[in-house]
């Protein structure tokens, strides 16, 4: 966790400093360089604790880690590739619908939330995933899940707000009053990010367990089904309808993994509630 928060704030200030002194360039070469910063910070601390040894990152492969291991590197990859391929489909659809103004609006509102669902995806990264991972049986699981509603959940609900009710100040400081036509998206993009945060908590539990195949078909699917969900509300109820498209993909991607890794694991022996 002091790795993560170092390594946060080094890149931080790093990515101020470039854009301050070098505007879009240095934005651009801190985007490519913050996490090798972050890797910097993390070994640095790591080779200063007492129980690590430059040995432990050499040795022989274990096939059983191995295999383990890799369920998790493809769940990443496909999310990393399928999402990035779904976002580059939007936005040239953003700019065959409108234009290229239109496209910038639209980054921007999904720069903005994801710079505060970052803060959700570290509490769930940093606690919850290894609190799940320790978890045996189904009613203890169950349990830990209701307690990331009811704690994460209102949370998000409360920032969403915030930033909902403030959004004309906070687009004026993070960018210029010529963004402001991004308000538009606001109301449904905000909906669809308390949305995607309860889905995490689902999608969380599928890599503690690593359901390796519910979680690849769901991400896979509902990171393509976006695009005709876009096309269709783009087309009747305008520009805000990309945003609207986005709460509805993450509901149904909520409902959908709820279901499937709930049948999942009372089918992993666990004990039932």
């Amino acid at each position: 966790m002091i790795a993560n928060i170092i390594g946060s704030l080094l890149s931080l200030i790093i990515t101020g400093l470039l854009a301050i002194n070098f505007r879009l360039y240095g934005a651009l070469i801190a985007l490519s360089i913050y996490q090798s910063v972050a890797f910097f910070v993390t070994f640095f601390i790591c080779y200063k604790s007492d129980w690590f040894k430059i040995s432990y990152l050499f040795g022989k492969i274990d096939p059983e880690v191995l295999k383990k291991i890799s369920s998790f590197a493809l769940m990443a990859i496909v999310s990393v590739v399928f999402g990035n391929l779904s976002q580059i489909i939007l936005r040239n659809l953003i700019i065959s619908e409108y234009d290229v103004a239109y496209a910038g609006y639209w980054d921007a509102m999904t720069r903005l939330s994801g710079g505060y669902l970052m803060f959700a995806s570290t509490i769930l990264a940093v606690y919850y995933l290894p609190r799940l991972s320790e978890l045996k049986k189904y009613k203890d699981i169950k349990k830990e899940i209701n307690y990331g509603y009811k704690v994460i959940l209102p949370l998000a609900c409360i920032l969403s707000l915030i930033i909902y009710f403030y959004q004309d100040f906070i687009i004026n400081l993070l960018f210029t009053k010529d963004f402001l036509p991004m308000k538009e998206l606001m109301f449904w993009q905000l909906v669809g990010d308390v949305i995607k945060i309860g889905s995490w908590i689902i999608s969380f539990m599928m890599l503690s367990k690593a359901m390796t195949k519910i979680f690849i078909v769901t991400e896979t699917i509902f990171a393509l089904s976006i695009i005709p969900l876009s096309v269709f509300f783009i087309h009747h109820f305008g520009f805000k309808g990309i945003a609207m498209a986005f709460a509805l993909n993450c509901l149904l991607y909520w409902i959908v993994c709820s279901y499937y890794s709930f049948k999942k694991l009372k089918r992993l022996s666990y004990e039932p509630c």
